[in-house]
């Protein structure tokens, strides 16, 4: 065998080892790229959302938010063939939604790919037109001032009512629009349907409306103790209609303010809940029922209070007449600096979220925990500023007092344990 056919071959041979290194080599890259490049979530053209979650020991994962009313609903997701979880939603209104995974049957956990955070969930915004304030059912020898809510790819949210373009499709004679005002004439017959367009900043939206026989109207005057009403709305069901949140028209009172709203529903009575935002806190459930005989009503409800008052006297003067139940959270530290605390709070069917102290008496902190009718066991965590120091590293749970309006609770910085008294 002559020198030259050997080199050749061995020059084959590690051309042959080069190719093959070279195959796997790139295959390694290529599976890290795609781990580096999962993004989630990503919101679609169509306006559906692709969530994306990377555990590979998980047997099961699902997607639960504001989208799905949370657990309820939520989404199972699929582990792809590159290993990663999945899952697209359906089309979803404009609007900006909060979510997380679930791993296994209880491990709540917010997505890791997102930063955009929101109330300790993750947030993901669909910019576009919301027409969720239009009803979807209307009477004739009506007229209707149209307003929708605007969201920005920012997830910032604002009110377009005459800066909006308003045109419909598929209207019957007798259904006109000007600027913003939908007029339906008498002559429209019930069953009739068209399509309410909403146009403005490159964005479309579009709500069908069926014509219906006498709707009953619902006015609902909410109150909050703390007379901060900001970004409440009511999310009303059992109507008849879809299930939805429902803003409020007005805001009213001085030393004791009223949020103010009128509502058109086909059925005699409906189950509202207000809530701050989408869901950021929420209140008791009230249903809200039509007198016999009668098309419509007005009531009054006042946060803490199970009843449902039919008039605003009656309604402050249970105010004046009673203690509205609550937790007094007496906190001490050894070094009396309170500076940045405050207390975490949920379960507390009135005001969940974060709980400033309001007042300071012999060294020591006291906030004043407003509850629900129905609240019995509350939760907290005694935290500095947004989460950057927990006193406790621990769910901790108050039973509330229901021999007494007010639950009174002492807590040790440092110390697990708690002092609890019911008198």
């Amino acid at each position: 065998m002559s020198k030259k056919f050997k080199l050749q071959k061995r020059i084959s041979m590690l051309l042959v080892i080069l190719m093959v290194f070279s195959i796997f080599t790139d295959l390694v890259p290529r599976a890290v790229a795609s781990y580096q490049e999962l993004q989630s979530p990503i919101i679609n053209e169509d306006n559906t959302i692709t969530f994306n979650y990377l555990n590979d020991e998980a047997e099961r994962v699902q997607v639960a938010g504001s989208f799905t009313n949370w657990a309820e609903n939520a989404l199972e997701m699929n582990r792809s063939s590159e290993g990663y979880w999945t899952i697209t939603t359906e089309a979803l209104e404009a609007n900006v939604y909060e979510y997380k995974f679930i791993v296994g049957e209880d491990d709540w956990t917010k997505d890791p790919l997102n930063a955009d955070e929101i109330n300790e969930n993750s947030r993901v915004v669909v910019p576009g037109i919301n027409l969720a304030s239009i009803n979807s059912i209307m009477e004739s020898g009506t007229s209707t001032e149209l307003e929708a809510n605007i969201i920005s790819e920012s997830g910032d949210i604002t009110k377009g009512s005459t800066t909006v373009h308003w045109s419909l499709e598929n209207a019957p004679e007798g259904v006109t629009v000007e600027g913003a005002n939908l007029t339906i004439s008498s002559d429209v017959l019930a069953g009739e349907t068209f399509t309410i367009v909403a146009e403005k900043d490159g964005y479309m939206g579009k709500k069908e409306v069926e014509i219906s026989e006498g709707l009953y109207k619902y006015t609902i005057n909410y109150h909050r103790l703390d007379n901060d009403l900001e970004d409440w709305n009511l999310w009303i069901y059992n109507g008849g209609l879809p299930d939805a949140a429902y803003d409020f028209s007005d805001i009213y009172g001085e030393e004791i303010k009223f949020a103010k709203g009128t509502f058109k529903f086909p059925e005699d009575d409906i189950t509202i809940i207000p809530r701050k935002g989408n869901w950021e806190i929420q209140d008791a459930e009230w249903k809200i029922e039509i007198p016999e005989g009668q098309m419509e009503t007005e009531v009054w409800i006042l946060q803490g209070y199970h009843q449902i008052f039919t008039s605003e006297a009656d309604a402050i003067a249970a105010l004046e007449d009673s203690v509205v139940p609550h937790i007094r959270l007496v906190y001490e530290r050894e070094d009396q600096n309170y500076d940045g605390w405050n207390v975490w709070v949920w379960n507390t069917g009135a005001q969940d979220g974060q709980i400033d102290f309001t007042e300071f008496q012999n060294g020591k902190a006291i906030a004043e925990i407003n509850v629900g009718p129905d609240a019995q066991q509350v939760g907290f965590i005694v935290r500095k500023g947004d989460w950057e120091e927990k006193d406790v590293d621990m769910d901790r749970f108050i039973y509330v007092n229901t021999r007494d309006p007010i639950t009174k609770v002492y807590v040790k910085s440092g110390e697990e344990g708690f002092l609890l008294f019911h008198l």
